[in-house]
């Protein structure tokens, strides 16, 4: 598993933490949507609200003491008590490099094995060879390759797993 650079807090989010959540996913999401030649949706993750009363977004800030500002979130779901899944990493364009996605993905590494869990789950475009790449580092190998579960963009996805 790669080292984080410098150790942030990763946290879960709360309500009050929403429309920070939002604004980070918006801008990490963006330039990725427009290579799958899609609009950024107005209406941003309609889920967002429920994955955080359910208490599956972790964040992490960045920034001084003074000026810490939310800078990564990951939302996270639970197809069973067995198999987490990553649904949404994302870091703010402003804070990429700094190790940050790394924290969040070890957080949610750490929390499912303390809950029993045997995998964690995602999938990802196939034009995303650095993040399939960074997924890689910490152990997710490919399962399968597939089309995407929507009519949104044809590019095809990436289906990870890691074994707990």
């Amino acid at each position: 598993m790669p080292s984080s650079r410098s150790k942030a807090d990763v946290f879960r989010l709360t309500a009050a933490d929403r429309d920070e959540a939002d604004l980070v996913l918006r801008a990490a999401f963006e330039r990725y949507v427009r290579q799958l030649g899609r609009d950024l949706s107005a209406r941003g993750d309609r889920n967002l609200d429920r994955h955080i009363a359910e208490g599956s977004v972790f964040g992490v800030r960045d920034g001084d003491a003074l000026a810490r500002v939310l800078a990564g979130v990951l939302v996270s779901g639970i197809d069973s008590p067995e198999v987490w899944q990553i649904k949404f990493l994302a870091v703010h364009p402003d804070h990429q490099g700094k190790g940050l996605s790394g924290q969040l993905i070890a957080e949610l590494i750490t929390q499912a094995r303390a809950s029993g869990a045997r995998e964690i789950r995602l999938h990802t475009a196939a034009m995303m060879t650095r993040l399939i790449a960074h997924y890689e580092s910490f152990g997710f190998t490919e399962t399968h390759r597939a089309p995407p579960d929507h009519d949104l963009d044809t590019n095809p996805r990436v289906h990870m797993r890691l074994t707990l």
